[in-house]
């Protein structure tokens, strides 16, 4: 629960005006390694992963299949900012919990797994109906 209400603070952040539309993710040059004796059980793993400096990565990034036009470009960072929330918020539960932990946080699929409790093949099957989803509802914004 308190890593849930963290994540969402952190999306209320990005909903502010003067930040541009972007997300943090962890550095993709770090990699864990499974078989280390990460415990993920443990408060201090997860606030390490949480507080470490985030790179920035726009919304082309997270969604890289579509081609933007000038209709998306057109909107103001907060237009953005909100078409991007109702989308998000349109998704069944576990997809945005899974999308938000992978893309918008950079945890690895087996911590995702381990935090939500669910399946290996859930949690991907869950990420990639959601990245589907968002690309499907930008793309309707964009024509």
């Amino acid at each position: 629960v308190w890593l849930f209400d963290l994540l969402n603070r952190q999306l209320d952040e990005l909903r502010l005006p003067e930040s541009p539309l972007s997300f943090a993710v962890a550095d993709p040059n770090v990699v864990i390694d499974e078989t280390e004796d990460n415990d993920l059980d443990d408060v201090h793993f997860w606030m390490e992963r949480l507080l470490e400096k985030p790179q920035t990565i726009s919304l082309e990034e997270m969604v890289p299949d579509h081609k933007w036009d000038d209709v998306w470009d057109s909107l103001s960072s907060e237009q953005q900012r909100d078409q991007l929330a109702k989308l998000l918020q349109e998704l069944p539960k576990h997809q945005r919990q899974t999308l938000m932990l992978k893309d918008a946080y950079g945890f690895e699929t087996f911590e995702i797994v381990r935090a939500l409790g669910r399946s290996t093949e859930d949690v991907e099957d869950d990420l990639s109906e959601a990245r589907q989803t968002i690309r499907r509802g930008l793309a309707e914004l964009v024509t």
